[in-house]
């Protein structure tokens, strides 16, 4: 049998590159409707949380309350939770789906990247 090289007829899509910024990988969020061992109650998100550091895989379980005010997407999506040196050049450009928020010991925020999301610390 004879072969030939087919061209493909769709485009290629590149990803858009982005400024380097030192990211550190914190934990892996994981939405869920059943409730988990050891989950705590963040009253102002509205939701039931797993202690990551307690997780050797630094997994976070979330379930949300219905009335919660988190945006649907990270409700149902998991996403990935960076420690990043500079928050406001993270967010810089970015799509931004909660603002910053003050947790305590650091401000968090959410943003949808490509097709998933990123909780920078």
């Amino acid at each position: 049998a004879i072969y030939r090289r087919v061209e493909p007829k769709i485009k290629q899509h590149y990803l858009p590159t982005y400024p380097l910024i030192k990211r550190k990988v914190n934990h892996f969020g994981i939405p869920t409707t059943i409730a988990q061992p050891g989950e705590c109650y963040a009253e102002g998100l509205k939701v039931w949380l797993t202690d990551f550091t307690k997780s050797k895989n630094r997994i976070e379980f979330l379930r949300f309350e219905p009335e919660t005010w988190m945006p649907e997407l990270i409700q149902n999506v998991a996403h990935i939770a960076y420690e990043v040196p500079d928050l406001e050049a993270e967010l810089k450009g970015a799509h931004v789906i909660v603002e910053p928020m003050d947790c305590g010991d650091k401000f968090i925020a959410f943003v949808e990247d490509l097709l998933f999301l990123l909780d920078v610390y």
